[in-house]
């Protein structure tokens, strides 16, 4: 039998999906939605201040995938929709990577927004 490549992305994302769980029996509730994310910091302790902070994300969930032969509009629906938990952040990383990606600048104040929109509600 011959496979067409949209055959052989569901037979990925179906093994993705198997393995969703693999290694994280006893994980703590954040390392488990975070998808086993990396942060990395470094602290200059006499001045008391950070000198260097990176994030990682070391697991890949396979949400490229679902964009494949998708129109760029779709990227940030699709992925903002994909995970079920975290959905502003794929919609904010989708929206930056097509701006960097077209070289798209957004006006200062869409900046502002989208900086607000990020911000913790008060309680």
């Amino acid at each position: 039998m011959v496979m067409t490549r949209d055959d052989v992305s569901q037979v990925l994302l179906n093994e993705l999906a198997g393995r969703q769980d693999e290694g994280m029996e006893g994980a703590a509730p954040f390392a488990r939605v975070g998808g086993r994310l990396e942060m990395h910091c470094s602290i200059d302790l006499d001045g008391r201040r950070v000198t260097g902070a990176a994030a990682r994300a070391t697991f890949f969930r396979g949400y490229e995938a679902l964009l494949v032969k998708r129109g760029l509009r779709e990227a940030g629906l699709v992925s903002s929709t994909a995970s079920g938990i975290c959905g502003g952040v794929h919609a904010t990383a989708s929206s930056q990577c097509l701006e960097m990606a077209l070289d798209i600048r957004p006006p200062p104040l869409g900046v502002v927004a989208r900086i607000a929109a990020e911000l913790p509600v008060p309680r």
